[in-house]
């Protein structure tokens, strides 16, 4: 295979998925997250779930830091549903 058949077949096959962290910055797939413990607990959560196969934009890393920020009310009513304790 000459290189210019080498250089075509690269540029027509996809390019392959890249997770990128940078600890350094605190960025995951370039999405930035300012506080140190929760930078962490974003990252362990998506790294599991990309050795499993998923491919996270930026957008999903921010989806995923508002989920981990935010109150989510039905999560906390599915806990208390899952695990015995009433709604107030």
């Amino acid at each position: 295979m000459t290189m210019i058949s080498v250089k075509v077949l690269s540029e027509l096959q996809p390019r392959p998925f890249q997770y990128v962290v940078d600890e350094k910055n605190q960025t995951i797939q370039g999405f930035h997250i300012e506080d140190t413990d929760i930078f962490w607990a974003v990252e362990s959560a998506v790294h599991s779930s990309v050795m499993e196969g998923w491919q996270p934009t930026k957008a999903d890393i921010s989806d995923a830091y508002r989920v981990a920020t935010e109150y989510q009310p039905e999560m906390e009513s599915d806990f208390r549903r899952i695990f015995g304790e009433k709604d107030e």
